[in-house]
This record gives C-alpha cells, structure tokens and sequence, in this order.
C-alpha cells in the first residue's frame, strides 16, 4: 500500500472546505439553480482523502457530503449519479444520499426515490 502524498491530501482539504461552502450555500438559497464548486481536475486524486477528512470534520450532511463528492469524482473522470432515498413512514421516515459506487451498506434499507445525474467534468 503507497501513502497518498501530503500535498495533495493538503490540497484536497483546501478544495474541500471551499466545495463544502458552496454546497452549503448554493443548498441554502432556494433560487440557486446551479452548484458552483472550485475546479479539482489539477489536484491529484489522491487528495479525495482530505476531501473525506474535511467531510467529517466538518459533520456534512449526506446530501452536502454526497454533491461535494460527486464533484470531485466528475472532474476525475468518474461520473457517479447521486441518489436519494427514503425509508416508509411506518418504518419512521427518513431520508439519506449517496452516490452510485459508494459501498451497498451505503444506501441499506432506503428506497431510491431520486436520481440526479453527474455535472460534466467541470463545475
């Protein structure tokens, strides 16, 4: 197993804590159309893991954790579809989102009820 190098963790985390805000934001504004996210496509990939360190430092929700992601991975050349799914009432209702590819146990027990393609490579 080869270490990811620091520098590119360390750039991740920067993309990160900027892509997290402008999810954030862009989530907060009911009139916001579209997600504008910093380009990744110049960090290496092995920066995803600061973008999961900052992910969960940072306690996103699904949804933030799951767009963030997704637009790491398409300017990575992995076009992943976010999912959406929900558990029946009588079950106590819940909502979660992840995306295609991210471990089964990831969506267990959710109903898909939404889709949303992956953004072209860039933003």
């Amino acid at each position: 197993m080869t270490l990811p190098r620091p520098l590119s963790v360390a750039r991740g985390v920067v993309w990160g804590l900027r892509a997290r805000r402008r999810v954030v934001r862009a989530l907060d504004d009911a009139r916001a159309g579209r997600i504008e996210v910093p380009d990744s496509g110049s960090i290496r990939p092995a920066g995803i893991r600061g973008v999961r360190l900052v992910l969960r430092a940072r306690r996103a929700s699904c949804l933030v954790d799951a767009l963030v992601r997704q637009r790491w991975h398409a300017a990575h050349g992995s076009r992943l579809g976010l999912v959406i799914g929900v558990t029946p009432l009588w079950a106590g209702f819940s909502a979660h989102a992840w995306l295609e590819g991210d471990p089964p146990w990831s969506g267990a027990g959710f109903t898909e009820l939404a889709w949303r393609p992956a953004p072209s490579g860039e933003n």
